[in-house]
Formats: C-alpha cells, sequence, structure tokens
C-alpha cells in the first residue's frame, strides 16, 4: 500500500487520549485519507472496532480539512 500511496504515520498515544481506534495502515493523497483494517481472521471487524475506527477517521478527517474512507483488507499484497 505504502509503495502506491503517501503514508500517514499516526500516533496511537493521540488516538487513544481521544478514545479513537489504533489504525493498522494509513495513507493520504490528493485531500483524502484512507485507513487500513488488516484482519487475517473470517470474523472481520467487530462493531466496537469498527466504531472505534469510524471515531479515528473522523478526528483524522476533521484535522486535514479531508474526505475519507474505511478499507478491510484480509491480505496485504505483496511488494
Amino acid at each position: 500500500i505504502h509503495s502506491r500511496e503517501r503514508p500517514l504515520l499516526i500516533s496511537s498515544l493521540v488516538l487513544r487520549e481521544y478514545n479513537c481506534g489504533q489504525v493498522d495502515v494509513a495513507s493520504y493523497q490528493n485531500q483524502h485519507i484512507k485507513l487500513y483494517e488488516v484482519k487475517s481472521r473470517p470474523e472481520g471487524l467487530s462493531k466496537q472496532q469498527y466504531l472505534r475506527l469510524r471515531d479515528s477517521l473522523e478526528l483524522l478527517t476533521h484535522s486535514f480539512g479531508a474526505s475519507g474512507q474505511i478499507l478491510i483488507v484480509k491480505n496485504l499484497p505483496k511488494d
């Protein structure tokens, strides 16, 4: 992902301070933030995890004045 998109480093301490979810992988380009949640379990994301991740996205899009989306990735592509 980071070889194709601009990486966005997000402090887990800051996210925790705002009761937001930790982000696995994030990118930022063209005023758009993508948060990638990597899941290896078939169950995927719990409702609680999704809500915390959504809170992270809201915090980041507000801070950057950008749009954004959450993407669930089953397996990261090999670069």
